[in-house]
């Protein structure tokens, strides 16, 4: 069962505390401000919103100029926000069924308390769409290495095209294997919290990326580089497509916000926690992967259109 608390900043402290009967605990109706401090974990505010943010701004960012080249600027705009806001109105819903459910909470808590029978379906369900995202971050690893190490290495000498270091370096199979035991430590962490850092490293570069399509779009840099003609390299930039072609292109934006799953260790590690907290980190989250999409979507677009 959950009981609730007033702390200093004016919100209700959500916290986990049931009999073995499953009935109120006389004893822990009231919860004490060091109960609920205790109970709250010790991440900040900052700290959940760059580990949710750093979920969420990943591969999807990628596919999103390619969308707008489906969708048109305009509709790509509406789809994006659109998304958006589904997006963190499920991560609002997740985090009050987290707190109803106890904590600290899971997929599997919530589960268990709203559909007992089919908990392990949930699990299985969960775990695959997991599995499949990480996936798909090994696999773009392993493209954007070799498309970048492609133009560096190879110089059109068979014995050096052939060699078996550039071999090596231009191999997926490398670069997949490679991203794998990179990552791999990082796994071990117990919390959320402990991967700040690494996040906000993460997010640096994401920057980085998000500079450098905005230099090609405004011409500091010249993408049609290589191209002997412009109109091979830049297609039509329209508001507005056909319906079919904006409805096949409405799962890379549902893609580009996917981060649910760890909005349980964000109700689990928050400090004080209060449901006005959690939207706080949600808002800021998904605000600044929106903002940064739709920046990064429009300029690709403009740059090479459709």
């Amino acid at each position: 069962m959950v009981y609730g608390s007033i702390d200093s900043e004016g919100g209700t402290v959500l916290n986990a505390g049931a009999s073995n009967n499953g009935a109120w605990d006389a004893n822990k109706s009231i919860a004490t401000k060091a109960t609920s401090t205790a109970t709250a974990g010790r991440a900040t505010v900052l700290s959940c919103t760059i580990n949710l943010a750093n979920t969420i701004v990943g591969a999807g960012m990628l596919g999103l100029p390619g969308a707008f080249g489906g969708t048109g600027w305009l509709a790509g705009l509406i789809l994006i926000a659109v998304s958006a806001a589904f997006s963190a109105h499920g991560l609002v819903l997740l985090s009050k069924a987290a707190q109803r459910a106890g904590l600290p909470s899971s997929f599997y808590s919530v589960a268990l308390a709203a559909v007992p029978r089919y908990t392990i379906l949930i699990d299985l369900a969960v775990a695959m769409k997991c599995f499949g995202v990480a996936t798909g971050y090994l696999i773009t690893v392993a493209d954007c290495m070799i498309d970048a190490l492609d133009h560096v290495l190879l110089n059109g000498n068979p014995e050096n095209d052939e060699s078996f270091t550039v071999t090596l370096l231009l191999s997926r199979r490398f670069w997949v294997v490679g991203a794998l035991l990179a990552v791999l430590p990082f796994s071990f962490y117990r919390t959320l919290d402990e991967l700040k850092k690494a996040s906000a490293l993460a997010l640096v570069f994401v920057f980085l990326l998000a500079f450098g399509i905005i230099a090609y779009a405004s011409g500091a840099a010249d993408p049609c580089y290589g191209f002997d003609d412009e109109a091979d390299c830049r297609g039509d930039v329209v508001p507005v497509t056909n319906f079919a072609s904006m409805v096949s292109k409405l799962p890379i934006f549902v893609f580009a916000f996917t981060c649910h799953q760890n909005i349980f260790p964000v109700c689990n590690e928050i400090q004080f926690r209060t449901q006005a907290r959690i939207n706080t980190v949600i808002v800021a989250s998904i605000g600044f992967a929106l903002t940064l999409f739709a920046v990064v979507a429009l300029e690709g677009y403009r740059t090479y259109g459709s």
